[in-house]
């Protein structure tokens, strides 16, 4: 978004219209595309994933229902107000966006904890009232390995085949 508006900038394209994209408004494009093939996959369905992650079973639906609905009012203004923006602000649109996408890396950072192979029964420990975003995930995490190493991974109990349950009660006996 830098390079975007970096380019309307200096070669301010819409004074000098053509039939043919030069090496320069290629280049936008690219960067563009670039953009959306990273964004796409990953920050626009992280409100979808992190909520549907992150809440008790009983109360899931509830706050879905309030990101689904938040997210389309944000498309909707986004759609509405976008004319206007690039008509009062120009270039500078791609920089205030390029702007608000470099905050996010602080704001993930600092708010957001990873939830990754932690289970969904646990996931209350991440939110923990004053554990940094930032460090719960791998204090989470060793809690659980030192329980895992502690009472022993569980495994044995659940493969419930009949040597395992022949082993299991020849023990008892």
């Amino acid at each position: 978004m830098y390079y975007i508006a970096a380019y309307i900038a200096m070669a301010k394209p819409q004074l000098h219209p053509t039939t043919t994209l030069s090496s320069g408004g290629k280049s936008a494009i690219a960067f563009f595309y670039l953009w959306m093939g990273f964004y796409s996959p990953s920050w626009n369905g992280t409100p979808w994933v992190f909520t549907a992650k992150v809440f008790p079973q009983h109360t899931r639906t509830f706050p879905q229902a309030c990101m689904a609905a938040s997210n389309w009012l944000y498309l909707f203004l986004i759609a509405c107000f976008t004319p206007q923006m690039f008509t009062a602000m120009g270039y500078k649109v791609y920089l205030f966006l390029a702007s608000l996408m470099a905050l996010s890396i602080a704001f993930v950072f600092l708010f957001v904890p990873e939830t990754k192979q932690v289970l969904l029964e646990r996931m209350e420990e991440i939110f923990a009232p004053g554990l940094p975003a930032w460090r719960a995930h791998s204090m989470v995490m060793g809690e659980l390995r030192l329980e895992k190493h502690k009472y022993g991974s569980g495994e044995e109990k659940d493969q419930g085949t009949v040597e395992n349950f022949k082993k299991a009660s020849q023990a008892s006996v």
